[in-house]
């Protein structure tokens, strides 16, 4: 309100106010298949594939390699060595084990979508790997990288048939697609097993290869195939407010409050109906959703009951589904996270700030009606306590301890029987404030006894008791 320098000279002005002031889901489609084909191996098979395992893992945990220079077609695989031409891929599908399809639709978190490479085999080095080519087999603990928004995941082998290899992508939190496709015509890298040997290097570890796929959104590519969509992205809470603005309510108002989201949320309530818990003094107290499915913003009815200097939720995990679900269209459920109550955005900052247990006088607000500035000593500041209605003081006079320093007070200058209390406040010799306030809560008293009450003094006696100044 007013600024007061120590030796009552002017200083940096400030305001002139004193303390003022249940309906489901679209359908969807049915999940990836989740089954998982194992195959039998022997024991050479066995070795070779823990062979392959530890040397692609290593190269998995890095970026996927690039084909080596001057690779022709876009379905070539080549070892660092040397080419394995004519051996290509056939093609890349969203097909699950068994040649089940994957269903065209949205897929959201913790659904799983498998990928089938085909190979041609032909041409194999037949002094190396010996035998018929149809008897060769793919190896696992090989990645296919997929454009997946921010962060590109990997679908991880799971098995493998003779010229089929299967990987499966299972949905994240932040992932995003539109249509699903691999991150690049590189984004493959595997090994082959030929009969009893590993398609190797000289050394007869497995070799490492990369294929060339059909370029991302192309001909051959997953997306020109199929037309599957990737959303996992949870709504999540932006403001939590009271559109009926900061004040004093009675125990038998009610108070509107509000959560915001970033997307367009849909309530099931068929189980329950969700609730915020708020701190409103000795009891723990709920606000219950009343509106909102549908849109951004939900809106919750909380009956004003007990007393509280200034309500606020509970804490983070203060809303609570209570048998009912918050999703967005796609079916993901919606991340409920609060900010601490004090953080900035809480609701204390934006809504109600007190409520009072009977239907009692109370004060609305505190201001000065002189103008902002700098105050120096001898100045006088005229303070205005504004009541809900006409008030009666009896048997001593009210005061105001300010927010000064040294503590000074405002002493009482009039408003008996009108819903106004007027205050003096003189400025001192040393006196300081960098924004002239009352002190707190309780700041208006009557220290000499007495009381402030409705009607001709046998009336229901005032609250004093004040909303926390700004910045308290």
């Amino acid at each position: 309100m007013r600024h007061v320098t120590d030796d009552g000279t002017a200083g940096a002005p400030a305001a002139a106010t004193l303390g003022g002031g249940g309906a489901g889901r679209p359908a969807r489609p049915a999940d990836a298949s989740r089954r998982n084909g194992r195959r039998s191996a022997t024991a050479a098979a066995a070795l070779a594939l823990a062979a392959a395992a530890l040397a692609l893992a290593v190269a998995a945990a890095a970026e996927l390699p690039e084909a080596h220079a001057g690779a022709g077609t876009v379905s070539e695989c080549r070892k660092t060595t040397q080419e394995l031409s004519p051996t290509t891929i056939s093609s890349i599908q969203f097909i699950s084990p068994g040649g089940a399809p994957v269903p065209n639709g949205t897929y959201t978190l913790g659904d799983t979508i498998d990928i089938r490479v085909t190979v041609t085999l032909n041409g194999l080095d037949r002094s190396t790997a010996g035998g018929d080519p149809s008897s060769a087999h793919i190896l696992g603990h090989s990645l296919v990288r997929l454009e997946t928004g921010e962060t590109d995941r990997f679908a991880k082998f799971i098995s493998s048939e003779q010229h089929h290899a299967y990987y499966r992508y299972t949905v994240e939190p932040g992932d995003s697609s539109d249509d699903l496709d691999y991150h690049s015509d590189k984004a493959l890298y595997w090994a082959i097993r030929h009969g009893q040997y590993t398609y190797d290097v000289a050394d007869g570890n497995t070799a490492p290869l990369t294929c060339t796929l059909p370029p991302p959104m192309g001909p051959g590519s997953l997306s020109n195939r199929s037309d599957i969509k990737v959303d996992g992205i949870v709504p999540r809470i932006v403001s939590f407010a009271s559109p009926d603005g900061t004040g004093v309510y009675s125990a038998s108002s009610g108070i509107n409050v509000t959560v915001s989201f970033d997307d367009m949320v849909y309530i099931n309530g068929t189980g329950g109906t969700p609730l915020i818990a708020l701190d409103a003094g000795a009891n723990a107290r709920n606000a219950t959703y009343v509106g909102g499915n549908r849109t951004q913003t939900l809106t919750f009815w909380y009956a004003a009951q007990g007393s509280t200097p200034s309500l606020d939720y509970v804490g983070a995990m203060a809303l609570t589904l209570n048998g009912s679900t918050i999703m967005d269209v796609n079916g993901n459920p919606a991340d409920l996270i609060l900010r601490d109550p004090g953080d900035d955005g809480r609701f204390g900052d934006s809504g109600v700030a007190r409520i009072l247990d009977t239907d009692r006088p109370f004060v609305r607000f505190v201001y000065s009606p002189d103008p902002g500035g700098a105050y120096g000593t001898g100045r006088i500041v005229n303070i205005t306590a504004v009541l809900d209605r006409p008030v009666t003081i009896n048997g001593g006079e009210p005061r105001l301890e300010l927010n000064t320093a040294p503590t000074r007070y405002a002493s009482y200058a009039g408003g008996n029987g009108t819903g106004e209390m007027y205050f003096l406040y003189t400025v001192m010799p040393g006196d300081g404030a960098a924004r002239l306030d009352y002190a707190g809560t309780g700041a208006l008293s009557l220290p000499d006894g007495g009381s402030v009450s409705y009607g001709d003094g046998g009336g229901t006696a005032a609250d004093l008791q004040m909303l926390l100044p700004p910045g308290a």
